[in-house]
């Protein structure tokens, strides 16, 4: 593919489906819980609701299989000083790793202070997703305030070709954000 120069014509598709909910956020507490690449989808909430007037309370919860697989490590600072609160856990470490070791959904409870007036955002792997969303239920969260970001292949992102078909929805355009209550059924069903 020969290179583009200056002012030749790009073509971009997108941004397709459903976006974080930041603004139901606002004035709650807010969970954001990601597992390996799901910070990447997340980064530009997180940035959103640590503004000023934003979410009463802001958590980061991050899990990876090793220390050096946290995205965005070098941001956690300045995330901090704006007041979001960050908890880690690797699956894989050496004895140099001085957080906790585990899954990052044994880190949900710890979390939750207002279950009703709290609203997660968590993306990852589908079993983690489940594991958290299930969590935060059992401490009170309602299921309508626990929000999954799906990753499935998406083709012609106007739900046409089904590539991306999840039950009666479609990922590129009822999603990639959707709400547990409306697909906890569909979760459980394997390679759905």
């Amino acid at each position: 593919m020969p290179w583009l120069g200056v002012g030749d014509e790009v073509l971009l598709r997108g941004p397709f489906g459903t976006p974080w909910p930041v603004e139901q956020g606002f004035g709650r507490d807010v969970v954001v819980v990601a597992g390996g690449l799901g910070l990447a989808s997340q980064r530009a909430a997180i940035l959103h609701l640590a503004r000023p007037g934003g979410c009463r309370r802001l958590t980061v919860l991050l899990g990876a299989k090793r220390p050096e697989g946290l995205l965005y490590a070098r941001e956690y600072d300045a995330w901090r000083t704006a007041g979001v609160e960050i908890r880690t856990t690797v699956d894989e470490a050496d004895a140099e790793w001085p957080g906790p070791r585990g899954l990052v959904t044994s880190l949900v409870p710890a979390v939750i202070r207002d279950p009703a007036a709290t609203t997660i955002l968590c993306c990852g792997p589908d079993p983690m997703m489940v594991g958290v969303a299930e969590a935060a239920i059992a401490f009170g969260v309602p299921a309508a305030e626990v929000f999954l970001s799906l990753e499935r292949t998406m083709a012609c992102a106007v739900a046409h070709c089904g590539l991306c078909q999840f039950g009666p929805h479609f990922v590129c355009r009822d999603g990639p954000v959707l709400r547990f209550d409306r697909i906890a059924p569909l979760m459980r069903i394997p390679q759905l």
